[in-house]
């Protein structure tokens, strides 16, 4: 490439071309932007700057990113590419170079266009190593994956594509797999399962209103993670899942070194994260848990904690080397013990007011050090404490009483009077023998022995023994 040089810009014809970086071996292209904002040049005759007086033999790495094509000239097939990056582009199919070149192609990443179908197997595949098929219009997983011999292909990234089935008739050696919002069921948990080789493994789901039809949904997360035998996974992304529990099947998997569970409805953490000896890093944001156990604050290896936006009030003293502590906007209401210890840290929007604490200064430069680090705009200070909520009354009687609970309101009972008894009348004119302590009974109760009597005739009222004291 002795005839190109470094941030040089070619015009050929009507193309303005705009070389970012150019190297024996490596060449980088993209539209150039002028200084007045204009809309950038299309590459329309991409073929007219390959077929130029400029030595292209010796390019293994091609960049065109960003580049409006629809299409590659055939001449690029003549390449001696390693290298192909074709990602944000308007390709509408793959295109015909791969079938009938570029056979030394090991990175090929066709991620961010139209293409709707890639069944036919490329000249690449027995070289090919990394493979990105990202936010298409994929609707069947490339089938020659699945029925040629592809040794060296061991990254596969099919997000956001769509997915009808799948079948694995042979052996796979992919270590990383990316599969997040592409349509995934239960029927399809086999198919990861046999994939025994896997070291990364993404299937959960992004927040993008283009992709709402696209959502992996799986019903019954326990049997992703029955008898599984990665030996070897490392990464383990479930984000945007209906997991709710944390099956008891993953804490088998004691190779992970990285799990992600953010929005996944958890209320808590269970004390079996005590066997997952490896576990580097944790990431629990946009929860409801409400505690973090003993278990996990003394795992060995760990050293990120994720948990901003739950409920959690309270924390464990970490033993192990923790670097990284969020728990932005908890109910956190002391402060945890190992604060000095931890290199980067955020307890802002807890009850507790962290500016009270004596260390606060270094708090402080350990927050804004965190806090440069992340995308998302965080406020500082205490949470206010929860007012306590007032009871106004459900009912008012007519005597003014109170009843607070309407379940249990009863105008009968707030009316009656318990202090003392009323006076009862006595007729003067009945027989004298009848005392006060008779009226008592008003005739109700021999109704009820009537009735009764007409059930059960053996009771016979009328008889003395009745009456009489029984032991």
């Amino acid at each position: 490439m002795k005839h190109i040089p470094e941030e040089t810009k070619l015009t050929t014809k009507d193309i303005f071309v705009s070389i970012v970086s150019a190297s024996e071996n490596n060449l980088k292209l993209q539209n150039f932007i002028k200084e007045d904002n204009e809309e950038p040049v299309q590459l329309c005759k991409l073929h007219d700057f390959f077929t130029g007086n400029f030595e292209l033999s010796k390019i293994t790495s091609l960049h065109l990113q960003n580049c409006d094509i629809s299409n590659l000239p055939r001449d690029v097939q003549k390449l001696n590419l390693k290298q192909l990056i074709l990602n944000h582009n308007k390709l509408k199919e793959v295109p015909s170079c791969l079938y009938s070149g570029l056979e030394m192609l090991e990175v090929l990443d066709l991620s961010h266009n139209l293409i709707e179908t890639f069944d036919i197997e490329p000249a690449c595949s027995h070289n090919i190593v990394s493979l990105k098929l990202s936010y298409n219009k994929i609707y069947n997983f490339p089938h020659w994956i699945m029925t040629c011999h592809c040794p060296k292909l061991i990254e596969i990234d099919y997000s956001a594509n769509f997915l009808r089935s799948v079948n694995l008739p042979h052996k796979l050696s992919i270590k990383k797999l990316q599969m997040n919002n592409s349509q995934l069921l239960d029927v399809d948990f086999d198919f990861f399962k046999r994939i025994k080789t896997l070291e990364y493994l993404d299937v959960g789901n992004v927040v993008d209103k283009k992709l709402a039809n696209n959502d992996n949904e799986f019903k019954d997360i326990n049997k992703f993670f029955d008898k599984v035998k990665w030996k070897e996974l490392k990464v383990l992304k479930l984000d945007h899942l209906l997991v709710s529990i944390i099956p008891e099947g993953l804490f088998w998997i004691v190779s992970l070194r990285e799990l992600y569970l953010t929005y996944c409805d958890l209320s808590w953490i269970p004390r079996e994260f005590q066997y997952l000896t490896n576990l580097k890093i944790l990431d629990v944001s946009h929860n409801s848990i409400c505690g973090i156990p003993q278990e996990l604050s003394s795992l060995p290896n760990l050293t990120v904690v994720k948990a901003p936006f739950n409920i959690i009030s309270s924390v464990a003293d970490f033993a192990n080397d923790l670097q990284v502590l969020d728990l932005y906007h908890n109910q956190l209401e002391t402060f945890p013990n190992s604060i000095e210890q931890i290199e980067f840290i955020d307890l802002e929007q807890n009850y507790v007011d962290m500016s009270l604490h004596k260390s606060y200064e270094t708090y402080g430069r350990k927050l804004n050090s965190f806090r440069q680090m992340l995308d998302d705009e965080r406020t500082e200070g205490p949470k206010a404490l929860p007012k306590e909520s007032i009871i106004e009354p459900d009912y008012i009687s007519s005597d003014g009483s109170v009843c607070q609970n309407h379940d249990f309101y009863d105008e009968d009972v707030l009316n009656e009077r318990w202090d003392y008894e009323e006076s009862v009348s006595v007729d003067r004119n009945r027989n004298p023998e009848i005392t006060p302590s008779d009226d008592e009974w008003n005739g109700k109760e021999e109704t009820i022995i009537k009735e009764k009597r007409t059930v059960k005739p053996w009771i016979d009222v009328n008889e003395d023994w009745i009456f009489s004291d029984v032991e």
